[in-house]
């Protein structure tokens, strides 16, 4: 099961057919549901939206070789920057990578 399944599914979870209990509480919040496969049916629609929409957002958030080429950019940038030789010493690697990050990002 991928990952964007996984999140489908406890975000819009299934429920079994003898599950009497959850069948009462959908007819109290007004969901009139004889059997669990009506509610499942859309449960499962919903999955698949979220589905759809998880991998499109994977897909606009991925990197591209032209903003690795600007991150490496901007590393070499820090790198001959006078103003961070003295702060590039005592860096961790955390602070680096954030340094970057906040560069990359402006």
């Amino acid at each position: 099961m991928s990952k964007a399944e996984e999140r489908a599914l406890e975000k819009y979870p299934l429920m079994s057919n003898d599950d009497k209990e959850g069948l009462e509480a959908l007819k109290y919040i007004g969901v009139e549901c004889e059997c669990a496969s009506v509610f499942n049916e859309a449960q499962e629609a919903k999955q698949a939206y979220f589905i759809e929409g998880y991998h499109q957002a994977e897909k606009d958030l991925e990197l591209s070789w032209k903003d690795i080429s600007d991150i490496l950019d901007v590393t070499d940038a820090i790198a001959n920057d006078d103003s961070m030789e003295e702060r590039l010493k005592t860096m961790s690697e955390e602070e680096y990578c954030q340094e970057v990050l906040k560069r990359f990002y402006s």
